[in-house]
């Protein structure tokens, strides 16, 4: 069994307003409270101004307008509060039985980008708090004009109600019920649409969020690679011009609108940015902003298992796909065996699609996809970097500032007058990239045609016309949106037909050169025939559509290259092809080089026929598979070999098998003491060079106090230093969240530990047993001075007696003897309390001796000091006590003397 964090899972809002007023001109300067008074609206109510200067237009959006309803995802306070209501930890232990881990934003805590930004993460680390969501909700609701009444919120006097589309094929159905039960508990009436894949696609994916058919819809998405410097994924789930927020980059749909998320990310993607740190930095104010906006709440990465015969080789572990990357489908065999049965739970959705345009979107057709077709370039399972594929490349570039001339001869596609036209002279790019492309011309397609550059030529057309001729843009909005920030980076094409090589010119920058090749590639997926009949079809018949949200707004179905009606339509378009000589030559003729001719394009069109009777479908491509049968009703496909000499790649060409994770595999917490410096001992495993940074947090109030790079000690160990000066600020007997978070360069996975650390001050037990020294030193003292009057008082009895001596020898006996009993008596009594006083006060030493000993043991340092004062204090005090038996002895010796003369 192998495992890898390939899944997340996340709540996405429809945060549509349900009113949308309109005032000429730019009207965005004004106060909310001006703007809602033109409206009629509350400015409190108000979620969004914008001026559309297309239009000459200020439009203003409400959350809630009179006799308009209400739509409470619509406020951003109210979305950021539903990460309050969801439990992540009992849904990672209880639901998913751990294997998942807590997600707080789009990337988790495996991706390599997290080190990046785990401190922004641990930031926003929302805690299951029902009773601060509540009160958020509350806040943002009542100055809104909601009302709740009898525990229900209503608006206008009508019931809120929630429609709230759950997935029932997997754990999301339990997610999604835990959710909808704490919503009903804050007061909302949730209208449970519990949906398959297909048409929870089609609803939530497929409409216009201003017809709310759904407010909120348990997303899920499956990893197909890891990329070590993220740049489409957080273009993916924040901002609108990817296309992948509410209203799908659809201009007929009500679309969410960021253009300061818009601008971070398309710098990102589109390598606008002059450092590393640059671009660190757009991703960290990126991220920050999408958390803030909470259009989406995560809640899991999960990780999924695959469950393999022992006796499978061949197969990649991808750290971020898990076998669901490019590279084990294509691999993977069973010594002896000529058949592979491979298990998955969908073949065929409602919501799987196959074409290469806006097709793909689900892990069900991309999983099998994979193994019918050869990228230029991927990304490496292991490390996350881009690798040559199929086509090995070099990389120019005079980046981030400078520039490189562009040959006049290089070429672009002129959309508006359907023709590749020459850049000419003058012209600069920032970067070249040259491929070699001899893995593809010369090879042959799936239905044993050549591919030449005529193919390639067709793909770069249909992707430029698509973006670039207004009236298909117009038609794909959502395509021509996600396309034109990649294509307007692009200067010009380049053919060297005599090596085999296609010469990019473009105007993007990356620190890592890799990426400029990634991000200057081309996917070549089918034969031109198949491209001109898909654009037959979607703009000449205008009979599909070739993305989701297109088809729903023309009502039309989303071409499908495995759906036999969909396979028939091609094969009409084909026969069209046939029958009318078409041939669109200016697709195929740069300058004066024609690179197809009519009969190569009849050729084809027979070939395609001839393919799609064969095998009933329309997909026909490049790679090691050939799709041979796809069945929606029985749920099955088959991929058969291809075996043709001209294919470049052998059997274990692409097996990595399994990676060396980086792992944390030991923390040594010693004691933190307050004000003095710690140093944490940090142990991994993992392939070099490693890395450890630390992030240590308040673990009530969730504020981070310090981020830090832990500094390589030996080998893989790593020390965490935490100076004084940082130490002598933090709470005693407090517990503080210690996360550490391992990486490497060599692997694109990150293992990261939380853990809580005390820190101890020695104050807390020093000061009541400076207070017991200084007690008994004050004792000390009041008995030397009791000690001083009883001795003064021998002295004074003794004189007296002396004085009687003098006066009278005949009284002597009975003065001499009371004299000596009195002084018996007092020199007893004295002993009495000296011996009395020895022992309380050795007694008493001797306690607190004790316990600074035991104290001593573990901070043998700090007590040192204490000590020493208790042992003086000993000293002191038998010192004292032979003193006064010394002076009593001579006292008693001094009275005899006197006697003994007298005698």
């Amino acid at each position: 069994m192998l495992n890898a964090p390939a899944g997340l899972v996340d709540f996405i809002f429809n945060p549509a307003p349900v009113y949308i007023a309109n005032l000429s001109g730019d009207q965005t300067g004004r106060p909310l409270s001006e703007l809602a008074r033109l409206t009629g609206g509350s400015a409190e109510a108000i979620v969004n101004v914008y001026y559309d200067p297309d239009k000459g237009q200020t439009f203003v959006e409400y959350g809630a307008y009179p006799g308009k309803g209400a739509n409470p995802f619509a406020f951003k306070d109210v979305r950021v509060a539903m990460n309050y209501l969801i439990d992540r930890d009992n849904i990672v232990n209880t639901i998913y039985r751990g294997s998942a881990s807590p997600m707080y934003t789009f990337l988790s805590s495996y991706d390599p980008d997290f080190p990046l930004i785990s401190d922004i993460v641990l930031r926003y680390k929302f805690t299951y708090n029902p009773q601060l969501a509540e009160q958020i909700v509350a806040s943002a609701l009542s100055k809104a004009g909601f009302q709740k009444v009898g525990g229900v919120w209503s608006y206008g006097g009508t019931p809120v109600q929630i429609n709230f589309i759950i997935r029932v094929e997997d754990e999301r159905r339990d997610v999604g019920d835990q959710l909808a039960t704490a919503l009903e508990t804050l007061g909302f009436r949730v209208n449970r649409l519990y949906m398959t894949f297909g048409p929870a696609i089609d609803t939530v994916y497929g409409t216009d969020p201003a017809e709310f058919k759904w407010h909120i819809y348990t997303e899920g998405w499956g990893k197909t690679g890891i990329s070590k410097y993220d740049s489409a994924s957080i273009a993916q789930f924040c901002a609108p011009w990817y296309g992948y927020m509410p209203g799908w980059a659809e201009a007929t749909f009500w679309n969410y609108r960021n253009a300061t998320l818009d601008d971070i990310t398309e710098r990102i993607y589109s390598g606008n940015f002059t450092s590393k740190e640059e671009r660190d930095s757009l991703y960290r104010k990126g991220v920050e902003l999408c958390i803030a906006e909470g259009v989406r709440a995560w809640v899991a990465t999960r990780l999924d298992s695959y469950v393999l015969r022992a006796d499978i080789r061949g197969y990649t572990n991808d750290v971020g796909a898990g076998l669901r990357g490019l590279w084990s489908l294509r691999e993977m065999r069973a010594p002896g065996k000529t058949t592979l049965n491979l298990g998955h739970l969908w073949v065929y959705t409602a919501g799987t699609v196959w074409n290469q345009v806006g097709g793909f979107q689900d892990v069900y057709s991309v999983d099998i996809m994979y193994g019918t077709w050869d990228p230029m370039t991927w990304f490496h399972p292991f490390n996350g970097l881009p690798i040559p594929f199929r086509s090995s490349f070099e990389v120019q570039t005079a980046g981030p500032t400078g520039k490189l001339d562009v040959p006049p001869d290089a070429f672009i596609w002129d959309a508006s007058r359907g023709t590749w036209k020459f850049v000419g002279s003058g012209v600069k790019a920032t970067s070249k990239v040259v491929f070699d492309m001899s893995n593809y011309i010369g090879a042959r397609w799936h239905h044993n045609i050549t591919i030449t550059w005529a193919d390639v030529l067709a793909q770069l057309y249909q992707f430029f016309d698509i973006t670039y001729n207004a009236t298909k843009a117009a038609s794909e909005p959502a395509v021509a949106s996600l396309w034109r920030s990649t294509l307007d980076t692009i200067v010009g094409y380049r053919i060297d037909e005599a090596n085999k090589r296609l010469e990019v010119y473009l105007n993007y920058w990356h620190f890592e050169p890799a990426y400029i090749a990634s991000f200057a590639t081309i996917n070549i997926y089918l034969p031109f025939e198949l491209v001109l009949a898909e654009d037959y079809l979607v703009f000449t018949r205008g009979s599909y559509a070739y993305s989701t949200s297109a088809a729903t707004a023309k009502r039309v179905p989303q071409l499908n290259l495995v759906l036999s009606g969909h396979v028939a339509d091609m094969a009409s378009a084909l026969q069209t092809f046939l029958t009318q000589n078409y041939f669109p030559a200016s697709v195929f003729t740069v300058g004066n080089k024609q690179y197809a001719t009519p009969d190569e394009a009849a050729a084809r069109y027979r070939a395609a026929l001839t393919w799609i009777a064969t095998y009933g479908n329309a997909w026909i491509s490049n790679g090691p598979y050939m799709l041979t049968s796809f069945s929606a009703e029985a749920q099955s496909a088959e991929l058969r070999a291809f075996r043709d000499p001209t294919y470049p790649f052998s059997p274990g060409k692409w097996v990595f098998g399994e990676p060396r994770l980086v792992r944390v595999e030991n923390i040594g917490i010693p004691q933190v003491v307050r004000g003095q410096e710690a140093s944490i001992l940090v142990d991994l495993s993992g392939p070099p060079p490693l890395f450890v940074k630390y992030i240590l947090r308040d673990s009530v109030t969730g504020q981070i106090i310090t981020v830090g790079q832990g500094s390589l000690a030996t080998g893989s160990r790593f020390v965490i230093a935490l100076p004084a000066t940082l130490t002598r600020d933090l709470t005693a007997r407090f517990p503080y969240e210690l996360t550490v978070i391992a990486y490497s360069d060599a692997v694109a996975f990150v293992d990261t530990r939380t853990l809580f650390i005390s820190v101890f001050d020695p104050g807390i037990i020093t000061a009541p047993i400076e207070q017991e020294i200084s007690n008994l030193q004050k004792s000390v003292q009041e008995t030397v001075a009791n000690l001083q009057q009883a001795i003064q008082a021998i002295n004074a009895s003794s004189a007296a007696g002396l004085a009687a001596v003098s006066n009278s020898i005949s009284q002597l006996g009975t003065a001499v003897g009371n004299s000596i009993s009195q002084l018996g008596n007092a020199v007893n009594n004295l002993g009495n309390a000296v011996n009395n006083l020895g022992g309380t006060l050795s007694s008493k030493i001797d306690t607190v001796s004790n316990k600074i000993d035991t104290f001593a043991s573990q901070q043998s340092q700090t007590i040192s000091a204490l000590q020493a004062s208790v042992r003086d204090l000993r000293d002191t005090v038998n010192t004292l006590m032979y003193i006064v038996i010394f002076l009593v002895i001579l006292q008693i010796a001094t009275i005899a003397m006197v006697f003994m003369r007298r005698k």
